[in-house]
């Protein structure tokens, strides 16, 4: 025990168990390194989990081979901490570059999750953030996007890992993924806010944009974007927000090709093909009129609420408790002819 320091030596030999793994976690990574063998004598007194993260923390400046081995070696009981054990192996894994190993792991992972209650959210902080970084190698945007949103959903805002890193390649993933066009979840993340301020300003800024469906200033930025941006996906993708943003703030149900051609800033023959395109994707329901060359829209999407669109909504409740109150005085007044 001699290489604990005198506080930790102290809460060890009062047997404070909890207080001392507080204690430990609040240590750096060479730190705990350089304390395991000591660690390893009391190991059993504590918490299980805990003793993961501190492992954990230990392989933050061994190499991924080292590390592998080194978790590998842990010796639990506990269902949370094996959990956890699993998903640290498979982050070694990554490192490594032997995704197929770590997505093992992390399916099991993910099964194992299902069946269990009552888990401590450091799980699937542990575990969302895991499949992220899988799917970020695996270049997949969609899964990315999807398992960042839960990492950040279980992990406090001031423990999230390069959030400036994260932000950017949360708006790069949610501006190329196929599939996904409910920008507005997140650009409500705090997360976002780190890159207001910074070189990806810019990228804060595109993305409000996209999201409010201003197809003529991305089509004046998209020259200066980033390869993976200079895409016909993202045009595509602001056009058709650019629909559903028009759609929900005019609270208009039947639109004209003319009229969308205006809002998309598209040819009327392109308006076919991306209103299919958004009902193919669950986005809109309704129906296209290809005579009379007119869309109606019984369904769309919900939007997330800012304070422009929940402004949007009170001036349309306001207006509809109007014309309520119109019908019913008008009801009254022709009850009272009919009594006449």
């Amino acid at each position: 025990m001699e290489s604990l320091s005198s506080d930790i030596r102290e809460l060890y030999e009062k047997r404070l168990w909890h207080e001392l793994t507080e204690r430990l976690l609040l240590l750096d990574s060479h730190s705990i390194s350089n304390i395991w063998p000591s660690i390893s004598a009391f190991r059993e007194k504590l918490n299980q989990s805990k003793l993961v993260l501190l492992a954990i923390k230990a392989t933050d400046e061994q190499d991924p081979d080292t590390a592998k081995v080194f978790l590998e070696n842990l010796q639990l009981q506990d269902s949370q901490a094996s959990l956890l054990l699993k998903i640290a192996i498979s982050s070694q894994y990554l490192r490594i570059g032997s995704p197929q190993e770590a997505q093992v792991l992390l399916e099991e992972a993910l099964k194992a999750v299902d069946k269990e209650n009552d888990l401590d959210s450091i799980i699937y902080s542990h575990l969302y953030g895991a499949l992220s970084n899988l799917y970020k190698v695996k270049a997949n945007p969609e899964l990315f996007y999807k398992y960042s949103l839960q990492y950040l959903a279980y992990t406090p805002q001031n423990e999230v890992k390069e959030p400036e890193e994260l932000a950017y390649r949360l708006a790069i993933a949610v501006l190329i993924a196929e599939t996904v066009y409910n920008l507005g979840e997140l650009i409500n993340q705090p997360v976002l806010k780190s890159l207001e301020n910074s070189k990806n300003a810019w990228l804060y800024e595109l993305l409000h944009l996209c999201n409010e469906g201003k197809v003529r200033e991305i089509e004046n930025m998209i020259v200066g974007l980033p390869d993976e941006l200079k895409t016909p996906a993202l045009l595509r993708k602001v056009k058709i927000l650019a629909m559903m943003e028009y759609v929900f703030t005019s609270g208009k149900k039947v639109l004209g090709f003319e009229e969308l051609s205006q809002i998309m800033n598209v040819r009327e023959n392109e308006i076919e093909h991306l209103v299919m395109k958004a009902m193919a994707l669950g986005l809109v329901k309704g129906e296209i009129d290809e005579v009379d060359k007119i869309i109606t829209v019984n369904w769309l999407q919900p939007r997330v609420l800012d304070q422009s669109r929940i402004s949007t909504l009170n001036s349309r409740l306001t207006e509809w408790k109007k014309t309520i109150k119109n019908v019913l005085s008008h009801l009254e007044n022709q009850s009272k002819e009919l009594l006449e």
